[in-house]
C-alpha cells in the first residue's frame, strides 16, 4: 500500500537524523498515530524533550508526498527529521505485514490509535458535544451577519467549551483536557458518536484549515476563525452543519434572541409580490411578516420567523434581486416610472410570481395583457451577405428587437407581459453567428459565417422560431460525406510505389483544393456546381490526415499516380484501412509486399548450412524478418531484449548470404570491448565466415582494411570508423551492421556521420534500447537503416517531437509506433518464455586496453620464471601458496590494474564493458546480480555506479548478519536496480528473485561455486527467466580458467564439495599451462 523501504526512506534524510531515527523506533518514543485512509494521512505525536507532531500523506501510488514536523529540523529543506523516520519505519513494518489493507474504512483512525496504544484499553464511554448556533452582525460599516458556533462538551453535566482550539489540539494529540472536577475530556477513553462524531470531524477539517494558514504565514496571524469561544463558519461549513442537522433542533441565538429549539424546514418562505398604481406609477409591494435574514450568499438558507428556511432553487434564484432591491431602498416598495413600466412588466414581473404569490390590483390589471410568442425569422441574400428580420408577435402586437417600438393594430395600448426567456434565446443563437445590427435588420458577412449559420444555426433556430427562407436561399446545398477510393501498385521498373485517390462525384482537379481547404482549417468548401461540403466531416478528416501522413502535397492530389518510396507500402496499406476507404484496389505485387513483411515467417527462406548450434523459434522469425528487408532491399531495427540472440541471428543471415549469393564482404560495427566478442561468436556459430577484426596502430588498420575484398565479415569499432572513414569510402558492402546502435544515437555525432557514410546495399542495426533518452535518437537510427523514412531531421522535429509533449501526443505517439513497426522487431524475454530455458548462460570477452596489455605481459614474462624456479627448488606441493598468489595477481590485472598496481589511471575493457551491459540492461527494465570475489572491484564498480546515477544495493563479508536479511527482503521488494556481492559472502544462503540477470564479473575456480551464485536468483519463487552472463578477457588466464571448468565440470560435480577450489585438483601439467 505504501512504497516506504530502508533505502528509500534514507534517501530522503540525513545520516544522522535516520540513525536517531531508528533508535527512536526502537525505544518507543511513539505516542501516537492517526490515520486517514480517505486521505492517505497520518497524523503522529513523537516524544524526545517535548512532543513533536507529525503530518505526513501519501499519494494513490503509496509514495510520500508531504511530510512536516513541528520540530526545528522538520521543515529546515534538509531532508526527513529523526521524528519523521521514527513513524515512517513504523508504517513500513505494519504496512509489511498487511496491516492497512485490513482496516474498515470507518473505525481506520480509531483501530490503528488502539493497535498502538501502550496500555490496555477498555471500552469508550460516549461524550456529548452540543452546539449553540448564533447570528450575529459585525461591528462594522457593513454590519454583516456572522454565523458561529459555540459547544458545550460532558456526559451527564456538559460544560462550556471556551477554547475551541485548545480543545481541538487535545483531540489530535491524544491528551486529556479538564473541564471540571467531574468531567475529564480523554481522548483514549471518549468517543464522539452519531451527529456529535459528524460535528467533530467537520472542526477538525476546520482545524485543520486554520493550522494551514498560520504555517504559510509563519505564525503571524491577524485574526483566527476561533475566537472567544466560537467558531465562525463560512457559506460552505455553515450548510454542513445545516445538513447534519436538518431534522434535529438545536439552540439558537438570532441578533440576541434565544431559541432552545431552533429548526431547520425545508420550505419556501411566504412572500407575497402586490402590484397596485400610485398615480401614474406602478409600485410592488414585497410582503412577509417579521425579518428576512439571508444566512448564505447564494439565498439557500434565510432565517425568518425564528425558523431556518432551505428554500427552493427558483425560490431563491428570483427572490434574490428583489431582497437586494429592499436592502438598497431600505424598503419594502419598488416604485417604477412611467418610462420603466413596460419593461418593469415585460422583464421582472414574471420574475416575481416565481418567488413567491403575486396579487395584481383591478385597476392595473386592465392596463395589462399576457399573449402567447410567436416567432418568425426572415433570411435573404443581400449579394453576398445574409440577412434576417426578426419579429416577435404577442397577437396583434409585433415586436421588432432591434427597433424600440412595439407595433400593435390594436388602438388601446396595454402593458405586454413577454416571454424574455424565450426572446433571449433566440436572439443568443442569433448572437453566436455575429450578425450586425443595421436600421431594425440584421446583416451576416464571410462565407464561414453564413455556411455555419446556415448549416448548423439555422436547425437550432428552428426549434424556438419559425424560419422563413427566400428562393435564393433555398438552392444552398450541402454534401454532408464522400466515397473515397484508392488505387495501389508496386512499379518494379521505378521501384516505387504508385498510389491514387479519388473522390465519388468530385471532379479530381477539385480535390486538391479541397485538401487545402481542410488544411487551412476552414469549416466548407464550395464546389463549382454551387453546393457546399462539409469539411468537418468525419471521412474527410480522416482522409487528410492520411494524406499528411504520407507528407504528400495538396498539389499532387488528384494526380493519376502519386510515386512513393515502397517503403511506405505497410504503413500506407495499414493507415488506410483505418480511414474506412472500402473501395480499395491493390495489384498482386503491392499485396505480396505488405503480406511478406507483415509476416515473414511464411517465406521460404532456408538456414544455411554450417550454422552451429540450433535457432529457437523466435530466432528462426528474426532470421526470415531480416531476410524479406533485404529481399525487399529495405533496412531494420533488431531489438531483441539482451540474451535473445541478435548476434547468432545475424550470422545466419551473413551465412545464408554467401551460401546462396558468392562471396561478398559485409561490415559490422561494435562497442570497442565487443571486437573480440564478435570474432569468438563467428568462430564458434559460423566458422565458414571469413572475418577481419580491424584493430591496431593506423598502418596495421590500413593493411587489414585493404584485405576486405578477400573477407566475408568485416568487424571495426566505433571509435575506429570514426579515424578510418576515407579509407571504407572505396568499398561497397552487402552489409552494414551497428551493433548496440544507440551510439549513433545522436544524429550530428562523429559515430553517426561516419557510420551513414559507409556505402552498403542494406543496413541493419541491432540495439536493445533504440530510444533511451528522446524520439531524435529513434530518428538517427532509421536515418542509417532507412534514409527518408521517417523524413528529415526538422521535418520528424515538427511531426512529432514538439507536438508529443501536447494534448494529442499520445496519438501521435501511437502513429509514430504503427509507422515503424514493419521495420522494428523486438521480442522481450517474457515474451518468448515459453521457447526460453529456465536459464540462458553466455561467455562475452572483452579486449584488454594497451595499457592493461603491457602490464598484464610483463607480470606473467616475470611470473613465469619464477614460478618455474620455484617448483625445481621447493617441488609442486610445497610451492601451490606461491602458484596460486601468482594466479590471483594475474586475474586482478584481468579485472582492473588498479587492484593490484598501485596509482594506476589507465582503464579496463572489462569494465568498459560490463557499463554498456548493465547501462543496456537497465534501460530495458532488468534487474542484476553482480558478483566478484574481489571486494577492492566491487568498490570502483560502486564509483561508476554513483557517478552513472544507477541505484545499488552493496554486500560483502563486512555486512553485519542483522542487515542482509533486511537488504535482501529491499531488493526483492524493489530497491535498487543492482545488488553487488561479494562470491564469498553472498554465494549461497540469499533469495534474491528481485533479479532476472546474474553478471559473473571474474570467474572462479570453482563453477560449481558460481553455479550457486547464479541459484541466488534462479530458484523456486523466480517467474521470470535468469540470464547468466560470465565476462573474461580475451588471451589472458580467464579464458584457461574457462577451458580448464568445461573439461573437468563432469568431475567437479562428482568429487569437489563447497569450499575447495578447482586449484587443488589440477595436475602440475594442468597449472603450468595456465602461464603459457
Amino acid at each position: 500500500m505504501f512504497d516506504l523501504s530502508m533505502e528509500s526512506i534514507l534517501a530522503k534524510t540525513q545520516r544522522q537524523e535516520f540513525e536517531a531515527g531508528r533508535e527512536y523506533y526502537r525505544s518507543g518514543r511513539i505516542k501516537s498515530v492517526q490515520f486517514n485512509q480517505q486521505r492517505r494521512s497520518f497524523t503522529s505525536v513523537v516524544f524526545d524533550s517535548k512532543p513533536h507532531t507529525q503530518r505526513m500523506k501519501f499519494d494513490a501510488a503509496g509514495n510520500l508526498t508531504e511530510a512536516e514536523c513541528s520540530c526545528p529540523v522538520g521543515n529546515d529543506g534538509w531532508g526527513l527529521c529523526r521524528h519523521m523516520v521514527t513513524v515512517l519505519l513504523l508504517i513500513q513494518e505494519k504496512d509489511s505485514k498487511g496491516f492497512f489493507r485490513e482496516l474498515h474504512f470507518r473505525q481506520a483512525a480509531k483501530d490503528i490509535f488502539n493497535f498502538f496504544s501502550d496500555r490496555q484499553i477498555a471500552l469508550k464511554s460516549a461524550v456529548v458535544l452540543e452546539p449553540v448556533f448564533e447570528l450575529s452582525r459585525a461591528t462594522g460599516i457593513d454590519n454583516a451577519l456572522l454565523p458561529s458556533l459555540k459547544f458545550r462538551i460532558g456526559q451527564e453535566r456538559l460544560y462550556i467549551v471556551k477554547d475551541i482550539k485548545k480543545l481541538l489540539f487535545h483531540m489530535e494529540n491524544n491528551m486529556d483536557l479538564n473541564y471540571g472536577k467531574r468531567f475529564t475530556y480523554s481522548p483514549s477513553r471518549h468517543e464522539f458518536k452519531g451527529k456529535d462524531l459528524e460535528l467533530a470531524e467537520m472542526l477538525k477539517e476546520l482545524y485543520e484549515t486554520e493550522k494551514l494558514i498560520e504555517g504559510l504565514g509563519r505564525g503571524r496571524m491577524d485574526a483566527s476563525i476561533f475566537s472567544d469561544g466560537r467558531v465562525y463558519l463560512t457559506d460552505r461549513y455553515l450548510k454542513r452543519f445545516f445538513e447534519i442537522y436538518e431534522n434535529t433542533p438545536f439552540r439558537g441565538i438570532i441578533l440576541g434572541n434565544e431559541n432552545e429549539g431552533l429548526t431547520i424546514k425545508k420550505q419556501d418562505m411566504p412572500v407575497s409580490f402586490l402590484l397596485t398604481n400610485d398615480g401614474p406609477d406602478l409600485v410592488l409591494n414585497i410582503e412577509f411578516e417579521g425579518a428576512m435574514l439571508p444566512l448564505t450568499a447564494d439565498g439557500e438558507y434565510f432565517c425568518f420567523q425564528g425558523v431556518i428556511h432551505r428554500i427552493s432553487k427558483q425560490q431563491s434564484e428570483y427572490l434574490k434581486p428583489f431582497y437586494m432591491a429592499m436592502m438598497y431602498q431600505k424598503g419594502r416598495k419598488l416604485r417604477f416610472i412611467e418610462e420603466d413600466k413596460q419593461r418593469f412588466v415585460s422583464e421582472i414581473l414574471p420574475f416575481a410570481e416565481k418567488a413567491g404569490s403575486l396579487i395584481i390590483s383591478e385597476q392595473v390589471q386592465s392596463t395589462i395583457q399576457k399573449l402567447p410568442l410567436s416567432a418568425e425569422v426572415y433570411l435573404d441574400r443581400d449579394g453576398s451577405d445574409i440577412t434576417a428580420d426578426v419579429r416577435f408577435m404577442y397577437g396583434d402586437n409585433m415586436i421588432n428587437p432591434f427597433l424600440p417600438v412595439i407595433r400593435s393594430s390594436s388602438t388601446a395600448q396595454k402593458l405586454l407581459i413577454r416571454e424574455i426567456k424565450n426572446e433571449e434565446a433566440i436572439l443568443d443563437i442569433l448572437g453566436m453567428a455575429d450578425f450586425k445590427v443595421k436600421e431594425g435588420r440584421i446583416h451576416l458577412t464571410g462565407d464561414d459565417n453564413i455556411y455555419d449559420f446556415v448549416f448548423r444555426l439555422v436547425p437550432l433556430l428552428q426549434d424556438y422560431a419559425i424560419v422563413y427562407y427566400s428562393e435564393s436561399l433555398r438552392n444552398m446545398k450541402l454534401k454532408q460525406s464522400l466515397s473515397f477510393s484508392a488505387k495501389f501498385r508496386l512499379n518494379n521498373d521505378t521501384n516505387l510505389l504508385e498510389f491514387s485517390f479519388g473522390a465519388e462525384g468530385i471532379d479530381p482537379s477539385e480535390l486538391a483544393e479541397i485538401f487545402a481547404s481542410i488544411r487551412k482549417k476552414k469549416k466548407y468548401y464550395q464546389l463549382r456546381n454551387g453546393s457546399f461540403i462539409n469539411l468537418e466531416a468525419n471521412e474527410l478528416i480522416k482522409a487528410n490526415d492520411f494524406m499528411e501522413k504520407l507528407e504528400v502535397d495538396t498539389s499532387e492530389i488528384g494526380k493519376e499516380f502519386i510515386e512513393l518510396p515502397r517503403f511506405r507500402a505497410a504503413y500506407l496499406d495499414q493507415s488506410i484501412r483505418e480511414t474506412g476507404i472500402h473501395n480499395v484496389e491493390r495489384d498482386m505485387l503491392f499485396k505480396e509486399l505488405v503480406r511478406n513483411i507483415k509476416e515473414p515467417e511464411d517465406m521460404s527462406f532456408r538456414l544455411p548450412d554450417g550454422l552451429r548450434g540450433s535457432l529457437r523459434d523466435y530466432q528462426k522469425f528474426g532470421f526470415k524478418w531480416l531476410k524479406t528487408l533485404k529481399y525487399y532491399e529495405m533496412g531494420g531495427i533488431l531489438a531483441d531484449d539482451m540474451g535473445l540472440g541478435k548476434t547468432l541471428q545475424i550470422l545466419a543471415l551473413l551465412l545464408s548470404d554467401k551460401q546462396e549469393n558468392g562471396a561478398f564482404p559485409s561490415l559490422v560495427i561494435v562497442p570497442s570491448s565487443l571486437v573480440f566478442n564478435w570474432c569468438a561468436e563467428i568462430e564458434k556459430f559460423a566458422p565458414g565466415l571469413k572475418y577481419v577484426a580491424v584493430t591496431g596502430n593506423k598502418e596495421n588498420r590500413r593493411k587489414l582494411i585493404e584485405s576486405i575484398p578477400q573477407c566475408d565479415v568485416v568487424i571495426t569499432s566505433y571509435p575506429l570508423i570514426r579515424r578510418d572513414i576515407d579509407l571504407y569510402r572505396p568499398y561497397t558492402f552487402r552489409y552494414c551492421i551497428l551493433d548496440e546502435a544507440q551510439h549513433i544515437k545522436n544524429g550530428a555525432s562523429r559515430n553517426a556521420r561516419s557510420a551513414k557514410l559507409i556505402n552498403a546495399r542494406t543496413r541493419f542495426a541491432l540495439t536493445g534500447t533504440p530510444i533511451e533518452n528522446n524520439l531524435y535518437e529513434l530518428w538517427s537510427i532509421f536515418d542509417f537503416v532507412l534514409p527518408g523514412y521517417l523524413y528529415s531531421y526538422r521535418r520528424f522535429e515538427e511531426k512529432y517531437v514538439r507536438p508529443a509533449s501536447g494534448e494529442d501526443g499520445g496519438d501521435l505517439l501511437a502513429d509514430l509506433n504503427k509507422q515503424i513497426r514493419p521495420f522494428v522487431l523486438r521480442r522481450l524475454k517474457k515474451d518468448v518464455l515459453r521457447e526460453l530455458p529456465e536459464k540462458m548462460e553466455n561467455t562475452m570477452t572483452a579486449e584488454l586496453t594497451d595499457e592493461q596489455k603491457k602490464i598484464y605481459m610483463a607480470y606473467l614474462s616475470d611470473i613465469r620464471g619464477e614460478i618455474k624456479q620455484e617448483i625445481e627448488a621447493s617441488g609442486f606441493e610445497r610451492s601451490r601458496i606461491r602458484i596460486l598468489a601468482a594466479l590471483t595477481r594475474l586475474r586482478q590485472l584481468c579485472c582492473h590494474p588498479s587492484l593490484f598496481v598501485e596509482d594506476y589511471h589507465g582503464g579496463s575493457g572489462k569494465l568498459q564493458m560490463l557499463e554498456e551491459i548493465i547501462q543496456e540492461s537497465v534501460s530495458g527494465g532488468h534487474r542484476i546480480l553482480l558478483f566478484s570475489q574481489f571486494t577492492a572491484m566491487l568498490q570502483i564498480v560502486r564509483k561508476r555506479l554513483d557517478e552513472l546515477e544507477i541505484p545499488y544495493l552493496y554486500l560483502d563479508g563486512a555486512t553485519p548478519v542483522s542487515e542482509r536479511g533486511f537488504l535482501v527482503n529491499s531488493f526483492n521488494e524493489g530497491a535498487g536496480k543492482i545488488f553487488l556481492i561479494s562470491l564469498k559472502a553472498g554465494g549461497t544462503g540469499l533469495n534474491l528473485t528481485g533479479a532476472d540477470t546474474v553478471i559473473h564479473y571474474d570467474p572462479w575456480w570453482n563453477p560449481a561455486v558460481e553455479d550457486q551464485a547464479t541459484d541466488r536468483s534462479y530458484r523456486i519463487g523466480q517467474k521470470k527467466s535468469v540470464y547468466v552472463i560470465k565476462l573474461v578477457t580475451r588471451g589472458t588466464i580467464e579464458e584457461k580458467i574457462l577451458a580448464l571448468q568445461d573439461k573437468k565440470r563432469s568431475l567437479i560435480d562428482a568429487v569437489i564439495q563447497p569450499g575447495e577450489t578447482l586449484l587443488s585438483k589440477m595436475t602440475p601439467e594442468e597449472i603450468q599451462s595456465l602461464f603459457d
